[in-house]
């Protein structure tokens, strides 16, 4: 349902028309479809084929970006591994999503407590990732309150098993994988703000509740059973890699 505000109006007004992606204008959309049609991509080359035996340049780049940590192949030149990056830097893309996405969500309570207009720093972000304002999509603030929320705590609990629960070995990721989980991280915040169209309005907890559905139950029931079995996960790997003194 796409959810259009207007000047002066109380509320947010429904037109009706179900759109399942963002508008043409959308540029956050057009990149993540990039990144599908990279990925997809790279997968049916891998599969092309045993890339492992091939010792052309080319496949050794290849093989290089699409590998991290024990994946790595053999003995690499010098001239790949300098683009080497540690992966306990792993911490560094959560460390980047509890703040940048820990600020959107303040901004977003802000505005839905008291009326606030996001930032023109944020405005003029949001405008350069979604050109046409009316052709965003929203199923109302609750969503979107509760998309951030969840996309925060996520966030945090995984900078937190970065951290203190997790063991490292000396593996390595490409810069490019780390260059690509900075920009993973920074545009998820924005697309769920690229999908919501804010009147700067007062909402109380009631018109919130209002806005419940079965679908958010649901989502946040699924949310929580994978949140715990993934840091279950995570407690059993980091386990198995300490030595008998817990080390």
């Amino acid at each position: 349902m796409r959810i259009c505000g207007h000047p002066g109006s109380a509320g947010l007004h429904s037109t009706g028309t179900m759109q399942l992606l963002p508008g043409t204008g959308s540029l956050v959309a057009a990149l993540w479809l990039l990144l599908d049609v990279l990925f997809l991509g790279a997968l049916f080359l891998h599969l092309l084929g045993d890339w492992s035996r091939r010792r052309s340049v080319l496949c050794g780049v290849f093989q290089d970006l699409i590998r991290y940590g024990k994946t790595k192949l053999g003995t690499r030149p010098a001239w790949l591994r300098c683009c080497d990056l540690p992966k306990r830097w792993f911490w560094h893309f959560y460390f980047l999503s509890v703040t940048w996405n820990g600020v959107l969500l303040g901004l977003v309570v802000r505005s839905l407590l008291l009326g606030v207009h996001f930032p023109q720093w944020i405005q003029q972000i949001l405008h350069f990732f979604h050109k046409d304002p009316e052709q965003k999509t929203s199923d109302g603030e609750l969503s979107t309150l509760l998309a951030l929320s969840l996309l925060w705590i996520h966030s945090l609990r995984r900078l937190l098993e970065c951290l203190y629960v997790s063991v490292y070995s000396a593996g390595v990721i490409h810069l490019a994988q780390y260059g690509l989980g900075i920009v993973y991280y920074f545009l998820l915040g924005i697309t769920v703000l690229d999908h919501t169209q804010m009147d700067y309005r007062k909402v109380t907890v009631q018109e919130l509740l209002l806005q419940l559905h079965w679908y958010h139950i649901f989502g946040f029931l699924l949310y929580t059973w994978a949140s715990f079995h993934q840091s279950r996960c995570h407690m059993i790997l980091a386990n198995l890699r300490k030595d008998k003194s817990g080390e």
